[in-house]
């Protein structure tokens, strides 16, 4: 994400916060637990070690 995006994004977010809408939830709250079932059988170091053999 270039720096362009990533301030669009920032104020968004900003815009958000300043005028909530009452029955709308926080965008970025909603996206808590999305892909957990990706992740649930994986072992966080084993999966760090795993991406990190090709590193030099």
């Amino acid at each position: 994400m270039n720096h362009s995006e990533q301030s669009v994004q920032v104020e968004l977010r900003e815009e958000y916060i300043e005028n909530p809408e009452p029955d709308i939830t926080d965008p970025i709250l909603s996206l808590q637990g999305l892909g957990k079932n990706i992740w649930k059988d994986e072992d966080a170091d084993a999966y760090m070690r795993r991406i990190r053999t090709g590193w030099q």
